[in-house]
């Protein structure tokens, strides 16, 4: 009888974390993954992605698929088939608490309240003991990080006004956007096709 010890080897779990990537990735789409995406999302030969489908089809009865317009093959997981494999990291839960705390100091109070929203969520995601372990480490991340600020002034978003761009996103509907005169100028109006919202500088 031998008293070696196993020796722990990160390989040995990497065809599984493959497994558990995929499935959480085709439960989080809407229209599904083609082959050719599943082979891209796992940086794999298509060969080995169908072999990975294969296995995820094992594991996970509820797997479908169906054919696009294109005639293109998609397969996709309902989320219940991987409620309770996973939950929200701590670094992630905190990322989204420090995003939404530094919209807040730009004055971007509407993208601040959504993103407390979605900590909320995550952290709802999270069994109670875990988060009671965790949301120390949470805060304390928090602390670590600052927020730096770009030189020169700020834009100032009015609470409201990117909610309603988003609602007139969502509805394909135009907008009215009225532009102050500087003084020498009289106000000008102008009708405007959102298609999305960039942030930055």
């Amino acid at each position: 009888m031998s008293n070696d010890v196993p020796h722990y080897s990160p390989m040995r779990h990497e065809p599984a974390l493959n497994i558990l990537r995929l499935a959480l990735q085709l439960a989080g789409t809407r229209t599904g993954l083609t082959m050719n995406e599943i082979a891209d999302f796992a940086q794999v030969a298509r060969r080995t992605a169908e072999r990975l489908r294969d296995s995820l089809e094992a594991l996970f009865p509820s797997l479908e698929y169906w054919d696009d317009e294109k005639r293109v093959r998609r397969w996709r997981l309902p989320r219940t088939a991987v409620a309770g494999l996973i939950e929200p990291r701590l670094d992630v839960v905190a990322a989204v608490e420090f995003s939404a705390r530094e919209c807040t100091t730009q004055g971007d109070a509407d993208r601040a309240t959504l993103l407390k929203e979605a900590a909320a969520t995550l952290r709802s995601l999270m069994r109670p003991g875990t988060l009671a372990k965790v949301e120390p480490d949470i805060e304390a991340l928090m602390q670590d990080e600052g927020i730096a600020m770009r030189p020169g002034p700020r834009p100032v978003i009015a609470p409201g006004v990117l909610a309603d761009i988003r609602k007139a996103i969502l509805g394909m509907q135009l907008i009215k956007v009225e532009y102050a005169g500087n003084g020498t100028n009289a106000p000008t109006t102008r009708m405007l096709c959102p298609y999305g919202i960039i942030y930055g500088g």
